[in-house]
């Protein structure tokens, strides 16, 4: 009867193990495409405010993409931010008497966080998942 117990026991933990094991993985992935949307919109935003975005986080002491970088790697976080900024270069100008030429800072947040954004991220997960 404890050999029973404890085998139960055993076989319990190790359930549980791997419920843990799955959780910290879909966490991960979570972590590094949010991370990956928010480098694209850092870079589309910095585009769109012509390098002032930047500039306010550096003046208020953000850490920019300090936390992203650590999570994408810096060469993932670039590549990211540059597909925001040649994003923002496509966002036409408006043409409203209080804010003529300029490009609205709301779709740099709907391309951010689009589906294309999403499947991108998961891909480049993928990719440093499978190396």
């Amino acid at each position: 009867m404890l050999k029973m117990r404890i085998c139960l026991i055993i076989i319990s933990l190790c359930l549980l193990s791997c419920k843990v094991r799955v959780s910290q993985a879909d966490s991960l992935e979570h972590d590094y495409v949010e991370s990956y949307k928010k480098a694209v919109l850092y870079g589309c935003l910095n585009e769109v405010t012509e390098g002032d975005f930047q500039k306010s986080l550096i003046k208020n002491n953000d850490l920019g993409l300090y936390t992203e970088a650590q999570v994408l790697f810096h060469a993932v976080c670039d590549r990211a931010k540059q597909r925001g900024e040649n994003y923002a270069h496509s966002i036409e100008t408006v043409s409203l008497p209080d804010a003529e030429g300029r490009r609205g800072y709301s779709h740099c947040v709907s391309y951010a966080f689009s589906k294309e954004i999403d499947s991108i991220a998961r891909v480049e997960y993928r990719k440093l998942k499978d190396n």
